[in-house]
This record gives C-alpha cells, structure tokens and sequence, in this order.
C-alpha cells in the first residue's frame, strides 16, 4: 500500500536521496553499527587459541583411560599378569594389573609406548595390588610388578634414574644370590647324575668280567682248575664249581 511504502522509505524521499529498496518493516541499516571484519592476526590468534584448546582437551582425554579401553589394552600394556589368566583358567581382565603402555605396544619391556602419567600412577599404587585368583600370592605380585616398573622409571622419569635405596641394593643382591644358588644347585644335580651313571656303568662293566669266569665252559673249567691247585679233590674242585656257578647264574637271573 502507499501509505506503507511513504513510511518506509519517506525520509529518503524527503532528503532528495535514491531510497535503499529492503523490506517493509526491515530496520534501516546503521552506518555506525557496522561490525569491523576481524584482522589476519586476530584470526591466527583465534585459530592458534582454539588449537591449544583441542590439545588440552585430548591429553585429558588420553589420561582418564576408561574400564572399557583398558579391557582392550594387550597384555604386553600391563605391569603382572596373574598365571591363572595366563594358563587360559579364567578370563576375567581384573588379573592384568597396572596399566601403563599404550596400545601400540609390541614389547612389556619397551620404552617408546609408555604413558608416563600411568607409569606414575602404577608406581604409587604397586604396593596396594592384590591378587584376583589364588594362582600367586600378594608378596609376589608386587614384587614383579615393582621390578617391571622400576626397570622404565629408571629410564624415563628424572627423579628414578640412577637412584638406588638400600632396600633396591638388598633386593638386587638377594636376586644374585638366588641366581648364584639356582646354577650352583644345577651344577650338583648333574655331577650326582653323572656320578651315579659312572657307578652303573662300573658295575655293569664288573658284573660282565665275572660271568666268564664262572658262567662259560672256559670259565668254569678255569675256575675248577683253581680249586685243584688249592688242594681241593677233584670231587670237591668239582662240586664248589659247580655250586658257585649256580650262585652266579641265579644272581644274574635276579
């Protein structure tokens, strides 16, 4: 209508300039509320900004590992893994205990994939595990955990490496010890092996020197001959051969 086409566009009709064609009702536009298009340096700032943020937000993300992604987590992720769920007798992952690779792991013993946040985390709590199944006992679980663990903060955390306390010497001697003993305990078992095969085989070789003796015609003779030059009749020379090669025989019988 007229009247809304005067309201609309009436002061630029009035003021002699060309009226900006928008729509009835659609406020004019304000010169001095112009929005300024942001610098290059602003958007890098924002960009750089937002990027931080992402970071942030992903470590946290990879720190706070859920029950589900640990379950997927190999074996070779954890610190000891109970022999019951080795041996395939039960399938529950409670028995693998602290976490810390992540899951590109190829190797318990690598460095490249562990997570230092969760290294630090299994090394506070090695010393409150407790076993799931009855496959092995608390003291050595955390013995091996601990052993595990020590062996990457030795070599990824500052404040482990080189750093010895009284009781790591003791246990590093103790484990030299048991090792010393396992071999010297070898070493025994197979010289009173070879020992007790040498005194079979002397007995075997002695048993077999005394059948000709007594047990073959030319042994029986011989030892009847002995007998004679001893004083012995012929009649008695005779019989005691005769009984000692029966002994022999019944003796090799048995």
């Amino acid at each position: 209508p007229a009247e809304a086409i005067v309201e609309a566009y009436g002061e630029e009709c009035l003021s002699g300039e060309k009226p900006e064609i928008r729509e009835v009702g659609e406020p004019k536009e304000d010169s001095t509320s112009k929005v300024e298009e942001p610098s290059v340096e602003t958007l890098n700032a924002s960009t750089e900004s937002v990027g931080e943020a992402k970071q942030k937000t992903g470590a946290q993300s990879e720190a706070e590992w859920t029950t589900a992604f640990i379950n997927r987590l190999p074996d070779e992720a954890f610190a000891v893994i109970e022999p019951a769920y080795l041996r395939g007798e039960t399938e529950d992952k409670r028995c693998r205990h602290l976490p810390h690779h992540r899951p590109d792991v190829k190797d318990p013993d690598e460095n490249d994939s562990v997570d230092i946040p969760h290294l630090r985390n299994a090394l506070a709590r090695c010393s409150q595990i407790k076993p799931v199944t009855d496959s092995i006992s608390v003291e050595e679980l955390r013995e091996k955990a601990r052993k595990h663990l020590m062996k990457h903060a030795k070599a990824l955390l500052k404040t482990y490496k080189e750093r010895f306390t009284d009781e790591e010497k003791i246990a590093i001697i103790l484990d030299w010890i048991e090792e010393v003993e396992l071999r010297l305990k070898g070493v025994e078992q197979s010289i009173a092996e070879q020992k007790a095969e040498e005194k079979k085989e002397v007995e075997e070789n002695s048993k077999t020197e005394q059948e000709p003796r007594i047990l073959t015609r030319e042994g029986f003779w011989r030892r009847f001959r002995e007998l004679r030059s001893e004083g012995l009749s012929k009649s008695e020379a005779y019989r005691l051969t005769v009984f000692e090669f029966l002994k022999s025989l019944e003796d090799s019988r048995s």
